[in-house]
């Protein structure tokens, strides 16, 4: 099989425009690699063309992914909960032989055994305004060595694809409710709790251009009031928590 250079892979993601392009150079990329299975997902969840599924997965059996979703087993992942506190990659296998597992991460390691899902490699990947995921590669008899080339490699494709998801969410956000880039800019401070008066001195504006945007805003979103926006903004990946 042909390798997808990491460079050639860099540059398909700048230029792919929607979700499933980029998904799909991702697993160009790791399928080069003759890895067997790749799942991503993120925290929170990305639009991901206003429809798509909360978790992306090539390779990992149907039923397992059904179940996931379904049960909402990310609620008690613990590789979700450790990836948002670790910065680098760990195996399942380390997670289990941790002493302090809770009960219901007990539980889903319980459940992907009876699945016969085997030990794989987790990536924390890290974005803009606290939007974190996961990607997950099933080892299956390889033997990652942590800090090597092929993990290395590994974990820049896995972080920019991240990135790209949240840059491609947030622009198509912009795009369908008619944002201009100032105003995702003041909607992204106003659900950060921030005032006018602090908005205005961090733009180098007056209170009164703050209170105009904000105003086009609420109409564009169809709303009346800063929580509302926020919250809006929140949920159709216009601003990240």
């Amino acid at each position: 099989m042909v390798v997808y250079h990491i460079d050639d892979f860099q540059r398909d993601v700048t230029t792919e425009h929607t979700h499933a392009g980029l998904w799909s150079s991702f697993v160009r990329f790791f399928r080069s690699r003759n890895l067997p299975a790749v799942s991503y997902i993120a925290t929170p969840y990305l639009e991901l063309d206003n429809s798509g599924p909360r978790l992306l997965s090539d390779g990992v059996a149907d039923d397992w992914i059904n179940q996931y979703v379904e049960r909402s087993l990310n609620e008690i992942d613990p590789r979700i909960h450790y990836a948002q506190k670790w910065i680098h990659p760990f195996s399942l296998n380390q997670i289990e032989m941790r002493s302090d597992l809770s009960e219901e991460h007990k539980q889903f390691l319980n459940l992907r055994r009876r699945a016969g899902i085997e030990n794989s490699l987790t990536l924390p990947l890290f974005g803009p305004f606290g939007c974190t995921g996961t990607v997950g590669v099933l080892c299956r008899n390889r033997d990652f060595t942590f800090g090597s080339s092929l993990v290395q490699e590994l974990y820049w494709a896995a972080q920019t694809l991240h990135l790209g998801f949240c840059n491609l969410t947030q622009k198509n956000s912009a795009e369908r409710f008619d944002l201009t880039p100032r105003e995702v800019e003041i909607l992204q401070c106003v659900s950060t709790g921030k005032s006018n008066n602090t908005i205005a001195e961090i733009m180098g504006v007056s209170t009164h251009t703050v209170d105009t945007h904000l105003r086009r805003i609420y109409r564009k979103l169809d709303v009346s009031d800063r929580v509302t926006a926020s919250l809006k903004g929140l949920s159709t990946g216009l601003v990240m928590a």
